[in-house]
């Protein structure tokens, strides 16, 4: 494959499953050095984020423990 790696990209998550959110409120912080890439991963983004007016449980801290 002829793709590049950006060490510099990276997505902050500014909210939790759970939390509430606000119209217009960020959810998610994307960086990169190729502000090309943007929209495409602005997109992928979106169709992965589900938001919903019912109350959803919060994640557990610890998902599994490992012996």
């Amino acid at each position: 494959s002829s793709d590049n790696i950006d060490p510099m990209a990276g997505i902050e998550i500014l909210v939790k499953v759970g939390d509430e959110v606000m119209a217009g409120q960020p959810l998610f912080k994307m960086i990169t050095n190729k502000s090309a890439n943007l929209p495409i991963a602005g997109e992928r983004l979106q169709r992965l984020t589900k938001i919903s007016s019912e109350k959803v449980a919060k994640l557990p801290l610890i998902l599994k423990e490992l012996q």
